[in-house]
């Protein structure tokens, strides 16, 4: 049986929703006018599109927001415990977005069938729906932070670097990949993620001075190096003389080393 072919595939909801390119929506027509499995996973996406546009409002009581909750519940188990499970809920932020808008849904059907009950208790319980969905976002972030593709792992820095809310566990996780991910691009990415969060946490300008030990790659080196300058790093000067000292670094790594110990000494 024929594969599907992954990039195809990736794109076909942006596809379905005509938000591709020109050039791009006619290379995924041409795609899918020779290859039978990806036509059949485009008739299949085509499909759960014309689904979630046939719902219509509804009034949930008690017993259907329970069951969201125990579902979210459950599905987040899932994710923590088994890391088949996380990696096979790998999908598009288009599908996160799906889910999360059929979610809300609920919570609204919930509000207008329990309109006569005080406001604070409905506002409560929307809310509650919004931190699970929040939950299981940065979940699937996480998740896709070891995805096996480097472009997946760029793309999961980025949904990180355009997250809101400053999560410890989410900076973390930025700081394992920037010192351990074996594609030098990602790491860089996962740098520059980083340097968003620096100005205002001082934790997170300590992990990206700690991090000049372990890059091996020039250009992460000379990234940090400037990121270091651009944040009036001070700390990071014994770092910058231990890469000028290290025999192993590139003349052009130990010239921006010593141009930024003179800027911030």
């Amino acid at each position: 049986m024929q594969k599907t072919n992954k990039h195809i595939e990736e794109l076909l909801p942006e596809y379905i929703s005509g938000m591709l390119s020109k050039n791009q929506e006619e290379a995924v027509k041409l795609h899918l006018d020779e290859c039978a499995s990806c036509r059949q996973a485009y008739e299949q996406e085509l499909q759960l599109e014309q689904e979630f546009s046939l719902v219509k409002p509804v009034q949930p009581g008690q017993k259907l927001k329970k069951d969201v909750f125990a579902m979210i519940e459950e599905e987040k188990k899932s994710l923590e415990s088994s890391p088949k499970a996380r990696q096979a809920f790998l999908f598009s932020w288009q599908t996160m977005s799906r889910v999360a808008a059929a979610v809300l849904l609920v919570a609204m059907g919930y509000w207008w069938g329990n309109k006569g009950e005080p406001q604070i208790t409905d506002n409560n319980q929307v809310a509650e729906m919004k931190e699970e969905i929040g939950e299981i976002k940065e979940m699937l972030m996480l998740a896709n932070l070891k995805a096996q593709h480097p472009s997946e792992r760029i793309q999961a820095v980025s949904q990180v670097e355009s997250y809101n809310k400053v999560d410890p566990k989410l900076i973390e996780a930025l700081v394992t990949t920037l010192n351990t991910d074996a594609s030098p691009n990602v790491r860089l990415a996962a740098a520059n993620a980083l340097q968003k969060f620096a100005t205002a946490n001082s934790t997170v300008r300590a992990e990206l001075v700690r991090s000049l030990e372990f890059q091996t790659e020039p250009i992460v080196q000379i990234s940090l190096i400037n990121m270091m300058v651009e944040l009036e790093e001070k700390s990071a000067v014994n770092k910058l003389k231990s890469l000028i000292d290290n025999t192993e670094t590139l003349p052009e790594v130990r010239k921006q080393a010593q141009l930024g110990i003179e800027v911030l000494i």
